[in-house]
C-alpha cells in the first residue's frame, strides 16, 4: 500500500513543531521568503497537495518554517529577510534519483559513447572518430580503445557477439567496449592478452567468460566477476582526478533538480571520493550510498559493511545494502521461470541462491534496509520468497525493495504488495524497447512476456509503493526525462517515436511523489524531508512553469531555475526578483 500521507496541520500547531526542530527558542523571522506561482507541498491526505494553494515558503536556517499565502507567512518577516519571487514557476520538495550509479558509472562512462550506434558499421565509425587518423601520428599500440554504451542490437546474431570483429578499428590497440546494460562488456585479443585470460574460468557466482567451440574466449565477458578481471588492468585515474569527474558529475545532476541520490554502487572507493570533495567544498546534493554485496562476500566483509551503517559525511552517508540476484534479459543473465527463447537466462547470479538468501537475511534481521536487482519474474519471486520467510514485523522494521523489475504476473505483483516490498522502477527504460519489437530484450522474452514490460501501472494499482529513477549511466539522469516517461510512456513523442507497450503509464500526482514524498519515506527520510511544511528541511526544487501541466515535450526541456538543499540555494537559471 502507499505510504501514509502527512494531513495539514493547523498553522498555530506548525509553529510550535518548528520551534522544536530549529532549537529551544520559537523562530519567529525568517531568513527567506520563496514565492512562486504555485507549491505543490505534498502534504494532502492522498499525498499530493492540501488544497490550500500556496504560494509562498519561509526558510529559517536548514529548515522550513511556514507555507501559506503572503498573509501567512508575513508574521515571520522582518527587514532582515530575503525575498525571492519567481512569476510563473512550479516549488516541489527536493527530487530524487531512486536508483543511479555515478560512483561506478565514472569507469561505465569512459571512452566514445556508442549509444546511438544501430549497427555495427555506426559502432565502427563513431569509434573511428575519437581516435587518431593513423597509428605512427597518433597514440601508441598499447594505448586502450574504450568506449560504453553498447547494444546487443548491433549485432544480427546474438551468437556473432565477439571482440575480434572490433580489430580492424582497434588496430592492435587493446579494445574495451561497455554494454549499456551495465553487466557485460566487450574485449579484443589484444586486451583479454593484457588481463591474462586465456579460456573460461570459474568465479564464486553465475558470471561468465564466454568461450567459442574452440575453447577460446570470445571476448564477451558476462556480470561484475567476468568483467572486473578485465577492467582492473584498466587505468581509472588518481583519486583527486575521480573526485574532480565525481563533483563534475553531482554538479550536473543538482543542475537538473536533483537534491538527493539513492547510490547502488558502493564498491572501491565511493568514500574516500566524497570526503575528497567534502574536503574543499560542499556536495550540491545529499547523497545515500548502499554498498553491493557480491557472490562470494565473507563473513568479516559481512560484519565490515555492518559497522559502517550509519556512518558518513556532511552531505552522504551509508544506508543499507544492494545485491543483485540476477542480471540483465538482453546479457541472458536474467533469472525467468521459463528459458528465453535461446535458451538462457535460467539462473541466479548467486550460486547456490541459498547463499543470496543467507545475506539477506543477515541484514534483514539486524534492521538494515536491503535492495535487490531482481529483474526476471524468478528472481523476483525468490526475493520475495527470501522476504517472507521473516516475522511480519521484522520484515517492515526496515524497507525491503526490488529493484528494476521487467518482466512480471500479476500474481507476484500482489506478493509484493501483500509483503510490503517497495519497487524501485525506472520507467525511461521503456524507451529503450522498439515499438515493433524487433529489440534484443523483446526478442528473447517473446510476446507474451514482453508485453508485461516494466509494469509500473500495474505495481501502483496493486499498492505497491513505487520508487522512480534513472539507473544512471544506463539512462539519462535527467529526472523530468523519466517522468516525461511514467506519465506518457505511451506517447509517440518520446525518444523518437519509440514506445513500450502496453501502455503502463501513471497519474502525475504518482510520479512526482516516486521522485520526491515516497522516496523519501522509503530512503528513511520521510520525517525529515521529502514534503513542503513546516519543520522539515529545506529540500526544494524549483522549475519553470508546472511538471504537473505540462505537455510531454514541454518535460523533455523542463528549466530549472533553483535547488535548496538544508536551506542553501544553488540557482541553476536566471529568474527571480
Amino acid at each position: 500500500m502507499e505510504p501514509d500521507a502527512h494531513a495539514e496541520v493547523p498553522l498555530a500547531d506548525r509553529v510550535d513543531r518548528v520551534g522544536h526542530h530549529l532549537g529551544s527558542n520559537l523562530v519567529t523571522a525568517a531568513e527567506l521568503v520563496i514565492e512562486a506561482a504555485r507549491v505543490h507541498t505534498l502534504t494532502g491526505p492522498d499525498g499530493s497537495g492540501d488544497g490550500s494553494e500556496p504560494t509562498h515558503v519561509a526558510i529559517a536556517g536548514d529548515r522550513i518554517l511556514a507555507v501559506g499565502d503572503a498573509d501567512a507567512v508575513s508574521a515571520f518577516v522582518d527587514s532582515r529577510t530575503e525575498r525571492l519571487t519567481f512569476p510563473g514557476a512550479t516549488l516541489m520538495p527536493g527530487w530524487s534519483d531512486g536508483h543511479c550509479h555515478p560512483v561506478w558509472g565514472l569507469e561505465m562512462t569512459a571512452g566514445t559513447i556508442l549509444l546511438q550506434a544501430g549497427d555495427l558499421d555506426q559502432a565502427k565509425a563513431l569509434l573511428r572518430a575519437d581516435l587518431p587518423a593513423d597509428g605512427a601520428s597518433g597514440a601508441p599500440s598499447g594505448t586502450w580503445v574504450l568506449g560504453w554504451g553498447l547494444t546487443a542490437d548491433v549485432f544480427t546474431d546474438q551468437s556473432d557477439i565477439a571482440g575480434r570483429v572490433f580489430d580492424d578499428v582497434a588496430a592492435g590497440r587493446p579494445l574495451y567496449l561497455r554494454f549499456r546494460d551495465g553487466h557485460s562488456g566487450l574485449a579484443n585479443d589484444a586486451a583479454l592478452a593484457v588481463a591474462g585470460i586465456t579460456g573460461a574460468e570459474e568465479f564464486a557466482g553465475a558470471s561468465q567468460i564466454v568461450v567459442g567451440a574452440d575453447g577460446r574466449p570470445t571476448g564477451h565477458l558476462l556480470e561484475m566477476e567476468a568483467m572486473a578481471r578485465l577492467e582492473s588492468h584498466i587505468h581509472r585515474g588518481s583519486l583527486s582526478e575521480r573526485a574532480g569527474r565525481l563533483g563534475r558529475l553531482f554538479d550536473s545532476m543538482a543542475d537538473r533538480g536533483l537534491t538527493s541520490l539513492q547510490v547502488l554502487d558502493a564498491n572501491g572507493d565511493p568514500f574516500e571520493l566524497c570526503t575528497e570533495l567534502e574536503r574543499v567544498g560542499e556536495l550540491p546534493l545529499t547523497v545515500r550510498f548502499s554498498p553491493l554485496i557480491q557472490p562470494g562476500v565473507t563473513d568479516s566483509e559481512l560484519a565490515r559493511w555492518v559497522r559502517l551503517q550509519g556512518t558518513g559525511g556532511r552531505r552522504w552517508r551509508v544506508e543499507g545494502v544492494k545485491l543483485m540476484l540476477d542480471g540483465t534479459v538482453e546479457g541472458g543473465t536474467a533469472w525467468l521461470e521459463h528459458p528465453d527463447l535461446l535458451g538462457e537466462s535460467t539462473r541466479p547470479l548467486w550460486l547456490p541462491p541459498e547463499e543470496y538468501q543467507r545475506v539477506v537475511l543477515h541484514f534483514a534481521r539486524q534492521g538494515i534496509p536491503t535492495a535487490t536487482h531482481a529483474i526476471g519474474d524468478r528472481a523476483v519471486e525468490f526475493a520475495l520468497e527470501t522476504l517472507a520467510t521473516l516475522p511480519e514485523e521484522l520484515r517492515r522494521s526496515a524497507t525491503h525493495r526490488i529493484e528494476h523489475i521487467e518482466t512480471l504476473p500479476e500474481a507476484t505483483i500482489a506478493r509484493m504488495a501483500e509483503l510490503g516490498v517497495v519497487a524501485s522502477v525506472q520507467p525511461i527504460h521503456a524507451l529503450h524497447l522498439h515499438p515493433d519489437g524487433r529489440d534484443s530484450w523483446s526478442v528473447r522474452l517473446g510476446a507474451e512476456r514482453a508485453a508485461r514490460a516494466i509494469p509500473i501501472r500495474s505495481l501502483v494499482e496493486a499498492g505497491v509503493p513505487v520508487v522512480l529513477g534513472s539507473d544512471w549511466p544506463v539512462a539519462d539522469f535527467d529526472p523530468f526525462k523519466g517522468f516525461a516517461a511514467a506519465v506518457a510512456r505511451a506517447a509517440r513523442t518520446l525518444d523518437d517515436g519509440r514506445v513500450a507497450v502496453p501502455d503502463q503509464s501513471i497519474d502525475r500526482w504518482t510520479a512526482l511523489r516516486g521522485y520526491t514524498s515516497t522516496s523519501a519515506i522509503v530512503r528513511g527520510d520521510g520525517e525529515h524531508t521529502g514534503r513542503i511544511e513546516p519543520g522539515l528541511s529545506a529540500d526544494l526544487t524549483l522549475v519553470e512553469g508546472d511538471p504537473l501541466t505540462m505537455t510531454v515535450d514541454e518535460l523533455q526541456r523542463v528549466t530549472v531555475l533553483a535547488t535548496w538543499v538544508g536551506g542553501r540555494m544553488r540557482r541553476v537559471a536566471g529568474g527571480g526578483a
